[in-house]
């Protein structure tokens, strides 16, 4: 079995006795083994993985534009996942109020909250965490946008009718 000291030894006197040669012939190496060359830092980041996070942390502390342009490509990712989650969630329900097998695009159905507590509109919603939009999504009637409209002047003329006859006229 080899000694390691012994070779600790005989690379640092090669080094030297001539440095550039010994970092042309590691470059080399490195060229033409770049499996390896990963393989050996994969290695030394799961043997250390408190130094890479230490490393991380300084280094995006060092560069704040590189760590604000990474958050606004995931939230771009997330929104336009989000998005389509939405457009397929709508397409799935279709219009509840129109007769069965009438498709409409995405575009065209809206969500009606009728008189349910809501949060906030669905398309604000898209960046609350998942449970909350999926939650809110649940309260929700899928229907195209002529039977949203006409629920929601029914529910308008309701509540005025209901004023009037309690005496709270305006």
């Amino acid at each position: 079995m080899r000694d390691p000291d012994a070779k600790r030894a005989r690379d640092r006197a090669r080094y030297a006795a001539d440095p550039e040669a010994v970092k042309a012939r590691v470059r080399a190496w490195r060229a033409a083994n770049p499996e390896a060359v990963r393989a050996i830092g994969r290695r030394a980041r799961l043997a250390h993985p408190e130094i890479e996070r230490a490393k991380r942390r300084a280094y995006l502390l060092a560069h704040p534009e590189r760590r604000r342009a990474k958050n606004k490509a995931h939230k771009r990712k997330v929104m336009v996942s989000r998005r389509q989650w939405l457009a397929d969630y709508k397409l799935a329900a279709g219009c509840a109020d129109c007769p069965p097998g009438t498709v409409w695009p995405s575009a065209v159905l809206e969500m009606d909250h009728g008189t349910e507590d809501k949060l906030g509109n669905m398309s604000q919603m898209l960046r609350a965490s998942w449970e909350v939009l999926v939650a809110e999504a649940a309260k929700c009637v899928v229907l195209c946008a002529n039977h949203h409209r006409m629920r929601t002047v029914e529910r308008k003329d309701h509540l005025k009718r209901r004023r009037n006859t309690t005496g709270n006229t305006p």
